[in-house]
């Protein structure tokens, strides 16, 4: 086989689908989702620059790297019972359901995300990735017990198997629209582990309406950008990426990504009401693929049919070309609020991460962090059993669904144009700083003394420059230019930041307004 492999696995015999709510037949988490998936993939040609794997059952003691055997022993016995008892089974539950092909669809979805993960790792390349279209989806679920349709959590299931096999450090990111809780208990008690999670929270109102899905938590391993609003879209989740993700990947030096990949914060998703484009997702899975470190993406949430199909084909073919995106951002303007979160998540963090620790002592130069967070938690966590069985998703009224099909079509269309040249933006590294080149401007030049000004700038500026410029770094792609070389290209004349280490920044920021809504 080759270096540069992408393999897929897929439910290509349907066992995966045939697991399915039977009392409530619009259940959103439902066969077609895999249906428009596999079939939006198959038309747009990428089948055929991929290594399809079939699926494959996990054993027991696959599972129970992560669920324990009395679990186990209570989804075996309520397999081949009625209908009737395993609705009232479930009901003892928080929002899963069960037929009597749930338990072999979950051995497949744990075995496949398995098999994915192996694959990527074998061999010497580092250049090897995989997507794993799974179901039922895993982030939920905690050790002892279902929760949110999820029955066995496939990618902290992966992470253990990938640290039993002896990695040293594994790094999760989700960005499903909804807190991976169940995920966040099961790695809790392994340092090896580390979990990035984006997602909807509301002040803890919005499910699952837990304190630990806030930003300050007891658990030291997981890392949360909570969103307090709607409406966040492909700047907001790129700049989570580039402002958040890319650092703790170069400080910790993970041996091996897992992406927990729900597309339910994707345009017109009824559960995220979020703005992510499929572009979107093709930018955030390109800047990961980019980076040579082994990646497997696992399907977890997504219920805008419409949007995960197409979503599901711009991730392949960013894990293909290992690139973000060619395609724009549907939106490149950041909403405060947002970087309201985000920044203070970097706050929290910056003891655990020393790149998190530079971008910050730029970041406070210019901005007031929200230090306290005192009222960060808002929710309250109601869970009633017998939990409501039927009737949780109404389907939404046809003109909802008309209008973000409308809007999605539109987007979609303008790709296929492709009539998006940005002008070229090169930058040359020097000793003292940077110059930076367009073809219909004198260059210009900015001092760089300091180690953490570097970092902020490779970290936050360049990504934010991405949006109207195609950014080169001495003719590469800025997406692909190491840290160690980036910053080897300098000599610093301060040890550390200080007071008059901005006036370099402060000049760039003139320069490029762009940059400005950083501070705002």
């Amino acid at each position: 086989m080759g270096t540069h492999e992408t393999y897929l696995i897929t439910d290509s015999d349907g066992r995966m689908r045939k697991h399915r709510c039977e009392w409530d037949p619009a259940h959103i988490e439902r066969p077609e989702r895999l249906d428009v998936i596999l079939s939006a993939i198959k038309s747009s040609g990428l089948l055929k620059e991929c290594v399809e794997l079939d699926p494959v059952m996990a054993t027991d003691n696959d599972v129970m790297l992560v669920h324990s055997s009395q679990y186990l022993s209570r989804l075996k016995e309520i397999t081949d019972k009625t209908q009737d008892e395993q609705e009232d089974f479930c009901s003892q539950y928080e929002d899963i359901y069960l037929n009597s092909h749930t338990l072999e669809a979950a051995y497949l979805s744990v075995g496949s995300s398995i098999q994915a993960t192996e694959t990527v790792l074998k061999g010497s390349s580092e250049s090897r990735n995989a997507f794993a279209l799974v179901r039922p989806p895993g982030h939920h679920a905690y050790d002892d017990q279902g929760c949110g349709f999820c029955i066995f959590n496939n990618v902290a299931i992966c992470a253990k198997w990938a640290r039993k096999k002896g990695l040293s450090r594994v790094l999760i990111v989700d960005w499903d629209v909804h807190a991976g809780q169940g995920t966040q208990y099961c790695i809790e008690d392994d340092p090896g582990i580390k979990l990035v999670s984006i997602h909807r929270y509301q002040s803890g109102k919005f499910w699952p309406n837990l304190p630990e899905s806030a930003i300050q938590t007891k658990y030291k391993n997981t890392i949360n950008v909570p969103l307090n609003d709607t409406g966040y879209g492909d700047a907001e989740y790129f700049a989570f990426m580039n402002f958040l993700v890319r650092p703790i990947i170069d400080a910790w030096k993970p041996e091996l990504v897992l992406v927990s990949c729900g597309f339910d914060a994707a345009l017109g998703d009824p559960e995220g009401e979020m703005e992510v484009s499929p572009a979107g997702y093709g930018h955030l899975t390109g800047l990961l693929s980019s980076l040579d470190i082994p990646l497997c993406l696992l399907l977890e949430g997504g219920y805008f049919l419409e949007s995960i199909a197409q979503d599901a084909v711009h991730s392949l073919r960013a894990l293909i070309e290992r690139r973000p995106s060619p395609f724009p951002l549907a939106e490149t303007s950041l909403k405060p609020s947002f970087l309201e979160s985000l920044f203070s998540t970097i706050y929290f963090q910056r003891n655990e991460f020393q790149l998190l620790d530079e971008i910050y002592s730029v970041l406070e130069l210019f901005k007031t962090i929200n230090k306290e967070l005192k009222d960060e938690y808002q929710g309250v966590r109601q869970l009633k059993l017998p939990h409501q069985t039927r009737g949780l998703y109404p389907p939404r009224v046809h003109s909802t669904e008309d209008h973000y099909r409308a809007r999605l079509k539109k987007i979609c269309e303008a790709y296929e144009n492709h009539l998006f040249p940005k002008p070229i933006l090169d930058i040359q590294l020097k000793s003292h700083g940077m110059i930076f080149k367009t073809s219909d401007e004198d260059d210009f030049q900015i001092a760089v003394s300091s180690r953490p000004v570097a970092v902020f700038i490779f970290f936050l500026c360049l990504p934010m420059l991405s949006f109207e410029f195609d950014v080169q770094i001495n003719s590469n792609n800025w997406y692909c230019v190491k840290l160690e070389e980036y910053l080897q290209a300098y000599h610093f004349t301060d040890d550390s930041l200080v007071k008059n280490s901005d006036v370099g920044l402060k000049k760039l920021f003139e320069h490029f307004p762009s940059l400005q809504i950083i501070f705002s």
